[in-house]
C-alpha cells in the first residue's frame, strides 16, 4: 500500500464542526460520487466557483456565514440544501436549476 486513497466511490463526507473557514477545491476533486455534503457548523461564507460535485444531491450548509445560495447552480444533481443559521438573502434564481423541486430546510 502506498498510503494513498482513492475516494472516487465516497458517497458521503461529513467535514462539520471543524472550524473551516472554506471548502479546499482541491481535497474534493477527486469526490465524483460525493452525494450528500455536510460543512455545518463551520465559518465558511462562499463555495468555490470551480468545485465541482456532478452527483451531489444533499448540502448540509447550516450555521455558517453564506449570504446567497447563487452556488447552487453549480450543482445540477442538487435536491436538498440545508441553510439554517446563515445570514442568506434567498433569491428565486438560485433555485432555478435545482433537479426535482429542490427543497430548502
Amino acid at each position: 500500500m502506498d498510503g494513498t486513497w482513492n475516494l472516487t466511490s465516497l458517497y458521503i463526507s461529513s467535514l462539520d464542526n471543524l472550524s473551516l473557514e472554506r471548502l479546499d477545491v482541491t481535497l474534493f476533486s477527486s469526490l465524483t460520487s460525493l452525494q450528500e455534503l455536510n460543512v455545518s457548523d463551520n465559518k465558511i461564507c462562499e463555495v468555490p466557483p470551480d468545485l465541482h460535485l456532478p452527483h451531489l444531491k444533499e448540502l448540509d450548509i447550516r450555521n455558517n456565514k453564506f449570504t446567497s445560495l447563487a452556488f447552487v447552480t453549480q450543482f445540477p444533481s442538487l435536491t436538498d440544501i440545508y441553510i439554517e443559521g446563515n445570514p442568506i438573502h434567498v433569491r428565486a434564481i438560485a433555485f432555478k436549476r435545482m433537479q426535482g423541486g429542490g427543497r430548502l430546510f
